[in-house]
């Protein structure tokens, strides 16, 4: 492609160049030119690598032509051409923007060529560089990232866009500052005496960093959350020119970062940590009580019977109640002590750094009266208790899945006397733990092993000894054990749940037998089943007595389910319409163990019982002491006034016998009469139709 190169010069001087260039074998596209102003428009039209001046004829005298000439083409290199004797003066303008001199008639014509090739190849070079220098500062410009030069003094030289926007800085202002003052940082509040990442790399003459959590303080004071690279900044030569430091905010992604963090380690609903969160909590406590010779403890608490709130009132409720109880336990404990939910309706506190002075009972009791306090829910109050199980390091244990172990046996401690209380751990309390594990899992066989059976025991009016109707109560023949007791398993089978399809059995099998014993001629004999409060609240409760009813074939009335004042309590409002429609649909409904717990007329008037039975604590001794017998009397007549039967229970000797008949107590059960039998003697019992009263007993 040829080279196009402009000349301004003379007729004479034309003939000159024509014999230089034409004596190479280059291309060259040769235009000459007899004034500036004629070059200057035919640029406008035709680019040009070079251009040559001829110094002939004193062409511009005056040096500030020259310099307006060289204004308008200042892109194109020029090169003044003259004899040897226009050298020196070639050198004023040179000074003024020409590049170079070379002589107009060379002794050797390749020398002026020459001079032309390595000029044109120069400002080739000389525009690569510079168009490069100009992409990259455009490139720089550009991106987002914040971007800052430094010298080897560690001064700003170069600030881009970005970098003006981040720092507070305009290029103007900051150029010349030091580094340190402009890109100021701080690195968890406290830069201190820490280098500056450039000055660092300087330094160092490597690349540097900022260090996590690195915070970029504006001019104006704010703070902003950044990550960048620093690199120095060396030549070909291998010399330090200065540093380049490229940063950008990453306030979002911290944020984010921070969010899921917090998310990963906290409950959704209570906002409180998580069991991940207490986890790493109390390892770090256990570490530093270890260190430091101190003790902690450690709370498991579960809310009693929420389950029953969240079926009955729904889940909606039941997550404000779960909320309402995260803000009382919070308000219980110290600043430095963490609560935490652990799922469900379980929650777990820890209390690092105890002093000797602390008294956790304090705390517990503190706790109990938050929860217990009442809790404001959609215009309502809701009441809600709790058990809690405290094992303390290191007397208790000394690791972590120890002090949660033991804890967590204390609770279940707390629930089985009695629940609303707080249980400390005692090492007794393992083997009580081991053996309810081995009961619970032997309770999940028996029932698919058939080893439940049922016992009954006559109820009985006494004023003839005819037999009302029986009690149905459930047995256990374990294989291992024998025969084994209720209270040794009821228990634990509420605890579980099992009691649901235990509960479910014993309903079943009380029907078989009623319909088994009409067959026999026995008609309509009442058995009455224990209702606990876990079948009580559980969903489907009613549908499925009916149910099992409705499959026997037998008479509604014929089966009377028994309930305590405690298993009312749990949620009156609820039990109150299943207790409706269990009446609705003719059951027989008696109210078990009268006087032992919230007796009030208030609930009795209002709840469908037909039958109260006197729990047998008022009976025994009933004629020994004042109170049994006051109590036993206004039961007699609360009941009368109410036109409920009164069922007396565990009548054992003839004076208690004789007291209840002379305050007019219709019907009992007990010893006196008959212990719990099994179905064959029970049924020659039936058959007979009524027991031998103590009075006849003494006739005979």
């Amino acid at each position: 492609m040829a080279i196009p190169i402009f000349i301004l010069c003379g007729a004479r001087e034309k003939a000159a160049f024509i014999e230089q260039f034409t004596a190479t074998n280059e291309d060259w596209l040769i235009k000459f030119f007899e004034n500036a102003a004629s070059v200057v428009r035919s640029l406008r039209e035709q680019s040009a690598e070079l251009i040559i001046v001829s110094m002939a004829r004193g062409r511009f005298r005056e040096m500030a032509r020259f310099v307006e000439f060289y204004d308008a083409v200042s892109s194109i290199p020029i090169l003044m051409s003259g004899t040897e004797l226009q050298r020196r003066a070639a050198e004023t303008f040179i000074t003024c923007g020409a590049q170079g001199f070379s002589l107009t008639y060379p002794k050797d014509r390749g020398v002026g060529v020459q001079i032309v090739r390595d000029l044109i190849l120069r400002f080739r070079l000389h525009r690569a560089v510079e168009n490069r220098g100009v992409r990259a500062e455009v490139t720089l410009n550009a991106i987002s990232d914040g971007v800052i030069g430094a010298d080897t003094d560690g001064n700003v030289d170069f600030i881009n866009p970005a970098a003006e926007m981040l720092t507070g800085w305009s290029s103007a202002e900051a150029k010349g500052q030091s580094i340190r003052k402009v890109m100021s940082i701080d690195v968890d509040h406290s830069l201190g005496d820490e280098p500056h990442p450039v000055q660092l790399a300087l330094q160092k003459r490597s690349a540097a960093g900022l260090s996590a959590g690195a915070v970029l303080v504006k001019r104006d004071g704010s703070r902003v959350d950044i990550e960048d690279s620093v690199a120095p900044i060396i030549d070909h030569r291998g010399n330090l020119t200065g540093a380049v430091v490229v940063f950008h905010d990453v306030s979002e992604e911290r944020a984010m970062k921070v969010k899921t963090t917090y998310l990963a380690e906290h409950d959704y609903l209570t906002q409180l940590p998580n069991r991940v969160l207490f986890q790493d909590r109390l390892e770090q406590a256990v570490r530093a009580a270890r260190r430091d010779n101190q003790r902690l403890a450690v709370m498991f608490i579960d809310l009693d019977n929420f389950k029953y709130i969240n079926d009955s009132l729904g889940h909606t409720v039941g997550d404000q109640l779960l909320f309402a109880v995260a803000a009382a336990l919070t308000r219980s404990v110290r600043a430095s002590d963490t609560v935490s939910r652990q799922g469900g309706d379980e929650f777990v506190v820890l209390l690092p750094a105890l002093q000797a002075d602390d008294n956790v009972e304090v705390i517990a009791k503190k706790i109990l009266e938050g929860i217990n306090a009442g809790h404001r829910i959609n215009e309502s109050t809701l009441h809600i208790s709790a058990s809690i199980g405290i094992s303390f390091f290191p007397s208790d244990a000394s690791s972590v899945e120890d002090l949660i172990k033991h804890a967590d046996t204390a609770l279940y401690d707390a629930k089985v006397k009695g629940r609303n209380r707080y249980q400390f751990f005692r090492p007794t309390m393992n083997a009580n733990a081991v053996e309810r594990q081995v009961i619970e899992a032997d309770l999940r066989s028996a029932l698919r092993l058939g080893q439940f059976i049922l016992y009954y025991q006559p109820k009985v009016d006494l004023s003839s000894g005819r037999i009302t109707g029986v009690e149905a109560l459930v047995r256990w023949s374990h294989p291992r054990e024998g025969m084994v007791a209720p209270s040794r398993f009821i228990g634990i089978a509420e605890d579980s749940r099992l009691i649901i399809p235990i509960g479910d059995w014993v309903v079943r099998t009380a029907c078989q037998q009623i319909k088994r014993w009409d067959k026999q001629g026995l008609k309509n004999v009442c058995v009455a089943v224990n209702v606990s409060t876990t079948e009580l609240l559980h969903t489907g409760y009613v549908d499925n007595i009916l149910a099992i009813l409705e499959e026997t074939g037998i008479a509604p009335g014929a089966l009377q389910l028994e309930l305590t004042e405690s298993v009312l309590m749990s949620d009156l409002p609820f039990n109150l319409q299943v207790l409706s429609r269990l009446k609705a649909a003719g059951l027989s409904l008696a109210l078990d163990d009268f006087g032992t717990g919230y007796s009030s007329l208030a609930y009795l008037t209002q709840l469908p019982f037909d039958v109260l039975k006197i729990d047998q604590s008022f009976i025994r001794h009933v004629n020994s002491r004042a109170n049994n017998s006051a109590v036993v009397a206004a039961i007699l007549a609360m009941g009368k006034s109410l036109q409920h039967c009164v069922v007396a229970e565990g009548i054992e000797d003839s004076l208690e016998l004789d007291f209840l008949q002379r305050n007019g107590c219709q019907e009992g059960q007990g010893y006196l009469f008959s212990q719990p039998l099994n179905e064959p003697q029970v049924t020659t019992l039936l058959l007979a139709g009524s027991v031998m009263m103590p009075a006849m007993l003494d006739s005979h």
